[in-house]
């Protein structure tokens, strides 16, 4: 295997030893244009010239790849626009996937189809060919990166191939460098699916194999000009422990001219955290490849992560490390900066930074001369998160438009013909008619599948979408999409239901699809195709707590409260302070029996919400507890008997006025005279809650079962005692005595026809404690 045909490190071009004419000598240097030139590319590119040689073919392949990412991606432009426009033997047609378009700032796209074909061919001529399957990698991630929106086939075809680049097969591989190269291209794919678990794994097995540790600390520091205290700051120090793998920037991308993080020149905040330590003031310059690393490490926690201000200072201290370094690719810088460039925008001391930095961007990209080579740009390419350049400026767009900066904005969205956005625009300067217009006019021009859809959002007729899937011969999942999306907006859940399930069969990969047809199904109590978006959904998107406990409500409806309780431990794994959440998750476990469970919602209740009391769910887990029922495991609920005494504890000295709680402790305590506490702290409890309780023959019921209660344990805790607990005791029958002749004189005074039975029995009970009395004394 030649390795030189996989990477694009700078020093990979040392060990090329091909002619200078060859194609792979002219790749290496960065001429690849001169193939797509050459009178043998245009006799391959209108005869699909056989005589090619393998290694010609994927050369051609390659050099088409390269050009294509080139103009649309790294920039700056191709020199030679007129070269790719030529008369083939293939159907360009065939580009499209999923019905889904490619994107219309997209150029050159015949380059892709040219690369994408050869390719294919040589994977079935050669099958086990690892450097074949890498290109092919790189190209799924080129194509899926072009398109308007994520397709079902191309991501197939990923799983397909990650399946055949086992470690075992990447181990032919024997630069390392290369090997780790080659790894990270197969997570950031992943990662641009959304992968978010399965990208976590990865990452943590490269880190095993290549020994690298990531040391996350506090450190003190400051971040204002005038602060005199420094505080706990989030620290990311890199260790790497492999010297293979140790090969410094300053030699690998020493004549890359990277782009400079500005400085936001602000008269309160520093550039950059200042550590108190001065071991942890400036990064250390570690090694391209880690450097990589490290910006997967980041953009993972960027999507895993909630969009919050919390989640902005997790990626800060990676960014940190990314932007102090020297040397490095000019790609791995370039992504870096876009992401901080979004945490910028979020605060008013740095927006215009951001602003800045992003129109500096776009500038560097498109220049040719005093910026990286189109070579230099390469290194690391397929590793990065590789965004179009039509996606950059409407970044740059979209940070025009939080500073006021709306015609701008619009000027840039009207440029790279993002009609979405034009749409918003209008309607924010009161011209959405404009919007119409201006689509309409596009329409004449070029009709296509998403104009006629954005026509109907500009003028709210459904009929644009019905010309839509029309247009698209009934394949495109676009036109469902937004066909859907009306009727889902106006609230009309039963008309949204078909278009949004057809433009899921077209395409799987639509998160919020799944979420709004699973919302929408739930309406119209269709609960099982509900359950079906929601699971789909939460396989997509695993950590959304919304979809889980959704899903838990479906599966309640259906009568499978077992499978919802499983669900519930889902949804609190995504969101573990959320109290209604732990409330739902409370009461199924109590239906299917879960009692430890039950009982540690409860306890996680009471922590969110310090006066939650819920007493039927409470009385329903003490006595099922007391009376040592068999849980929904099999096990002897009687276990849980000191848990439950800890939490009753905690929950009297909260509701010190709930009687309840005081008397389902007694319930689970064994010592009478413990017991007997508890119950008179109960009546104490009742009598608080209810002042009024004489008047209201139910509650007096109940407070005379109590006493008679309280009675009974009483003279039970007086039979066998030590003779240090002697006055105790006495004082506890005296107790029980004086609360028991007050309930009893009440009940006869009202003349309680429902209480005789009771209060005989504690007339005969105190009688027994008078003599015990006296018999201790």
């Amino acid at each position: 295997m030649d390795e030189n045909q996989l990477c694009f490190f700078e020093e990979s071009r040392i060990n090329c030893n091909y002619d200078e004419n060859d194609f792979f000598t002219r790749i290496y240097n960065g001429r690849w244009q001169e193939i797509l030139q050459t009178e043998e590319f245009k006799a391959f590119l209108s005869t699909g010239n056989e005589s090619f040689t393998k290694d010609q073919k994927l050369a051609v392949a390659i050099a088409c790849l390269l050009a294509f990412t080139q103009h649309n991606f790294t920039g700056p432009d191709l020199n030679t626009l007129e070269t790719f426009r030529f008369e083939t033997i293939w159907n360009i047609d065939r580009i499209s996937v999923d019905g889904i378009e490619i994107n219309t700032n997209i150029e050159h796209v015949l380059l892709l189809f040219i690369s994408q074909n050869i390719l294919e061919d040589l994977s079935c001529q050669f099958p086990s060919d690892i450097v074949i399957k890498i290109w092919n990698l790189r190209l799924i991630k080129v194509f899926q990166r072009s398109l308007d929106e994520d397709s079902v086939s191309i991501y197939d075809k990923l799983l397909k191939i990650h399946q055949e680049l086992s470690l075992e097969k990447l181990n032919e591989i024997k630069n390392e460098r290369f090997r780790f190269l080659v790894q990270l291209e197969v997570i950031s794919i992943f990662l641009m699916y959304r992968r978010v678990n399965k990208v976590a794994d990865l990452l943590k097995e490269v880190k095993e194999i290549y020994k690298i540790e990531m040391i996350e600390q506090g450190v003190l520091g400051m971040r204002t000009k005038w602060q005199q205290k420094a505080l706990p700051q989030f620290h990311v120090s890199i260790e790497q422990n492999n010297a293979d793998m140790e090969l410094a920037s300053e030699i690998t991308h020493r004549e890359t001219a990277l782009i400079e993080l500005l400085k936001h020149n602000d008269d309160t905040l520093l550039e950059t955290m200042m550590s108190v330590d001065s071991d942890y003031r400036n990064p250390s310059q570690v090694s391209s490849s880690i450097q990589n690393f490290v910006l997967i490490t980041a953009r993972h926690l960027e999507i895993s992560q909630p969009k919050d201000k919390l989640a902005n200072e997790m990626i800060e201290p990676y960014l940190r490390i990314l932007l102090a370094q020297k040397n490095g690719p000019w790609m791995i810088r370039l992504d870096a900066l876009l992401m901080n460039i979004k945490i910028d925008a979020n605060h008013r001391r740095t927006v215009e930074r951001s602003l800045q930095q992003c129109e500096d961007i776009v500038m560097k990209i498109k220049e040719k001369e005093g910026q990286a080579q189109p070579i230099q740009r390469f290194s690391y390419v397929f590793s990065s998160l590789m965004i179009p350049r039509h996606k950059i400026e409407a970044q740059l767009a979209s940070l025009m438009i939080s500073l006021g900066l709306i015609k701008g904005a619009l000027d840039v969205y009207l440029r790279i013909q993002h009609w979405e956005e034009v749409i918003d625009c209008y309607t924010r300067l009161e011209l959405r008619h404009k919007a119409a217009e201006i689509i309409q006019q596009e329409l004449e021009k070029l009709p296509t599948v998403k104009l006629y859809c954005l026509l109907g959002d500009a003028t709210d007729d459904v009929k644009c979408y019905e010309k839509a899937w029309e247009f698209s011969n009934h394949r495109s999942g676009l036109a469902q999409r937004y066909w859907g999306n009306y009727f889902f907006a106006k609230h009309e859940y039963a008309e949204a239901i078909p278009h949004l399930q057809k433009s899921l069969e077209i395409n799987s990969l639509q998160e919020t699809l799944w979420m709004r047809l699973g919302y929408a199904a739930l309406d119209v109590e269709n609960y099982e195709l509900a359950a079906s978006a929601y699971v789909r959904y939460t396989q997509l998107e695993p950590d959304g707590f919304e979809a889980w406990n959704n899903l838990a409500k479906c599966y309640i409806k259906l009568g499978n409260k077992q499978r919802a309780h499983k669900i519930f431990q889902e949804s609190l794994k995504c969101n573990f302070d959320n109290w209604k959440i732990w409330e739902n998750f409370l009461l199924v476990s109590v239906d299917v029996g879960c009692f430890e469970d039950a009982l540690n919602a409860y306890n996680r209740l009471i922590e969110l919400k310090n006066k939650y009391f819920d007493e039927e769910v409470l009385t329903i887990i003490m006595k099922a507890i007391a009376n040592d029922l068999t849980d929904a495991e099999g096990l002897a609920t009687s276990r849980l008997r000191k848990k439950a005494l800890e939490m009753l504890a905690h929950l009297g000295s909260i509701h010190s006025n709930e009687g309840v709680v005081w008397e389902l402790s007694a319930m689970l305590t064994n010592e009478p005279l413990k017991k007997a506490e508890k119950l008179q702290k109960a009546h104490k409890g009742y009598v608080s809650k209810s002042p009024d309780w004489a008047k209201d023959e139910t509650i007096g019921l109940t407070m005379l079962k109590l006493c008679e209660n309280l009675c009974e344990v009483s003279l039970e805790a007086s039979k066998t005692f030590e003779e240090r607990e002697k006055m105790l005791v006495l004082s506890q029958l005296s107790s029980a005595r004086l609360t028991a002749q007050s309930c009893v004189k009440v009940a006869m005074s009202n003349e309680w026809e429902s209480c005789r039975g009771v209060t005989s029995n504690i007339n005969q009970l105190l009688e027994r404690i008078v003599l015990k009395i006296k018999e201790l004394k």
